[in-house]
């Protein structure tokens, strides 16, 4: 099967889908199930190009939202725009509400709704043995598909950039800017303990890959005539660099 998502506009009861989750059978050529991702109540916008002026207007705190495969599961970060105009005799309000939707790959079931008070979704989530590390605007959570209960949740202060969360068997590691200063953030993946930090990263670092017991990135240092890239390896453990070049 094949997972992919399509942009459209269509109307379900009082929802109007914006974006679809779709498994397709490339077999027997046949979608097998899909999702919305984005959703709005009808009773709030006159026309598309309404909801579309909301956005722009809001594009600094736009809401993200993602889908993602992995293993026999896929996760929607679930949005609703609602408005007061939804509910007489109340005033226009525009506000939003944000689910974690966990459902079979195969059948598109939803195993589970997680409503956890979320601010704004940032791009994928990271999933390892059978458990699920997502990001909000000021949150890391990780959850335990096991039992769908929380393992912890790690506060995030600063601005992230870059692919937001990475990880393997032993860490979690993502960057965030705080006051124009770029940091590596690593923590342990079972416990959300603080491991080490790096600040010796420029903004313009590229996005951090793991392989066994290393951290990989690529860094820029630009001046008035030319850039320079450096090829980074430190020690996923202790953050001491290996070698750089």
């Amino acid at each position: 099967m094949f997972l992919h998502q399509k942009e459209v506009i269509e109307k379900n009861e009082n929802r109007i889908p914006i974006s679809y989750l779709s498994c397709f059978d490339l077999k027997n050529k046949k979608i097998v199930w899909e999702k919305p991702i984005i959703v709005i109540n009808e009773n709030c916008l006159n026309s598309e190009e309404e909801f579309l002026s909301i956005m722009k207007l809001e594009e600094d705190e736009s809401p993200y939202t993602f889908a993602t495969i992995e293993d026999k599961y896929a996760f929607i970060g679930q949005l609703e725009l609602i408005c007061n105009k939804a509910h007489k005799n109340q005033a226009e309000y525009y506000f939003y509400e944000r689910h974690l939707l966990i459902l079979d790959r195969l059948t598109g079931k939803v195993l589970q709704m997680i409503d956890d008070d979320y601010s704004l979704f940032c791009d994928d989530s990271f999933y390892y043995d059978n458990k699920i590390y997502i990001r909000t605007l000021d949150r890391l959570i990780g959850y335990d598909l096991n039992n769908f209960k929380k393992i912890y949740e790690v506060p995030i202060s600063g601005k992230i950039t870059g692919k937001v969360v990475i990880g393997d068997e032993d860490v979690i590691l993502y960057k965030e800017v705080v006051d124009g200063a770029s940091t590596f953030k690593i923590i342990d993946r079972n416990s959300g303990e603080f491991i080490w930090s790096s600040s010796s990263i420029s903004d313009n670092s590229y996005d951090a890959s793991l392989y066994e017991n290393y951290i990989y990135y690529v860094d820029e240092n630009s001046n008035s005539t030319y850039n320079r890239f450096f090829i980074n390896c430190v020690d996923k453990k202790s953050g001491n660099k290996i070698w750089s070049l």
